[in-house]
């Protein structure tokens, strides 16, 4: 059993000594530890205890002069050791606590990413030093520089501003606290507070949206069409012709007509007539001055008059092309 926790601990203070990032931690945890004791004993910094300024800490089977030993359950009794009983000082000259105000940080590699850090109360900025742990040892601060520990120092009057630049992305947590810079006659705690960061990649080509394809002009539109003509493939050529006839160019709107036109035999590109659409997209061209769809219109009412049996759609488009008898 023994053996097996000895061989725990040996392990896990291999990993702590070959972790700068642990090494840090366990360091700043240990250094929190030491000065909330010494808030707590009301011991200074730098002054050994002596006899007259430390209460003497009293066994619970403590013995009073002239009486027999305290039983389990009664208020233990003081030892009188001839000598005046020293009390505690009053910490009233003791500074108000610093407290750390702190938000999560976000940026991009290469980029300045902001640390909102802000001190409210305890001593003036000019009389602390912040010290930040955790922070990768491929990264910066704006201020400051990395002590013999790899914790980040600076002054707490440049907290305004702070930046922080990383060469890679990741996540990772900032331990920041306060240290006065002089020795205080009372000890306090110190403010600490963590700071979650992020840092993204920087965006690449690929994350980039592709740029939309350059929109042909007229002349490419209608020239598309006609070859598409020619390959006997009117869909294509409807949906080139109709491109341009939306641009208002009265030659697409004559084309597009033909396409639909059944007097032309629309079955040799591949589509079947509509006469309707026909006589609606003649007149759009006779509307934009294009002379052709007039006799283009004519051409059609002619045909349409000699057929012998009409469906709906033809004497709908026969009663559109003749003009009301006043």
């Amino acid at each position: 059993m023994w053996l097996l926790v000895g061989t725990v601990v040996v392990a896990g203070a291999g990993v702590v000594m070959n972790s700068p990032d642990l090494q840090q931690r366990v360091r700043y945890e240990f250094e929190s530890w030491v000065l909330g004791l010494q808030a707590r004993f009301g011991i200074v910094p730098g002054r050994t205890p002596s006899a007259n300024n430390v209460e003497l800490i009293k066994p619970p089977m403590a013995l009073h002069p002239g009486s027999a030993p305290v039983g389990v359950g009664s208020a233990p009794v003081p030892v009188d050791l001839g000598r005046p009983r020293q009390e505690p000082v009053p910490l009233s000259g003791t500074p108000p606590l610093t407290t750390i105000e702190a938000h999560a940080a976000r940026g991009t590699v290469g980029e300045a990413i902001a640390l909102d850090l802000n001190l409210h109360g305890g001593l003036d900025a000019d009389s602390e030093r912040v010290i930040i742990g955790g922070l990768p040892m491929d990264a910066s601060l704006s201020s400051g520089a990395r002590d013999e520990l790899g914790r980040w120092q600076l002054d707490a009057s440049a907290l305004a501003g702070l930046t922080l630049h990383a060469s890679r992305p990741g996540q990772f947590t900032l331990f920041v606290r306060t240290q006065p810079l002089r020795p205080l006659r009372f000890p306090r705690a110190t403010a600490e507070t963590p700071v979650e960061v992020t840092v993204l990649a920087p965006a690449t080509a690929s994350d980039t949206p592709p740029a939309p394809p350059p929109v042909p002009s007229i002349d490419e539109l209608l020239e598309r069409g006609r070859k598409a003509l020619e390959l006997g493939d009117g869909g294509a050529a409807r949906l080139f012709f109709e491109a341009a006839a939306e641009r208002d160019n009265a030659t697409a709107m004559l084309l597009l007509a033909r396409s639909y036109d059944p007097s032309r035999g629309t079955e040799q590109i591949g589509v079947s007539a509509d006469v309707i659409q026909a006589v609606q997209w003649y007149q759009r061209a006779a509307a934009a001055g294009l002379a052709e769809a007039g006799a283009a219109l004519d051409s059609l009412r002619q045909w349409l008059q000699q057929q012998p049996n009409p469906d709906e759609a033809q004497r709908k488009a026969l009663e559109a092309l003749t003009p009301a008898k006043s």
